[in-house]
């Protein structure tokens, strides 16, 4: 009796919450490339040591899992792309 509810997808879930998350996805949005966890500290500022790799990394496995971003091979991230949008426009007859 769910009378004019729409059965289908769960909404998107929110970007947590923090500023840090905030600024790897605008690092992302900037570089539109795929990125490691050193290089996003390098992008961000931050000083190259394992805790703020290790910690960068710990957000960005965070982000995949709520489906922000894709880890395209281990270690390395990025944000999904629609593939099905740009596969027609690469293929000519």
């Amino acid at each position: 009796m769910a009378g004019g509810l729409e059965v289908g997808q769960p909404p998107a879930p929110a970007l947590p919450d923090g500023a840090a998350y905030q600024q790897i996805m605008g690092v992302f949005d900037h570089e539109q490339r795929s990125l490691r966890a050193r290089d996003l500290c390098q992008a961000l500022d931050l000083p190259i040591l394992p805790r703020h790799v290790e910690g960068t990394r710990a957000k960005l496995k965070r982000l995949v899992s709520l489906e922000f971003l894709d880890e395209t091979e281990p270690g390395l991230f990025a944000q999904p792309r629609a593939q099905a949008q740009t596969a027609p426009a690469d293929r000519r007859p």
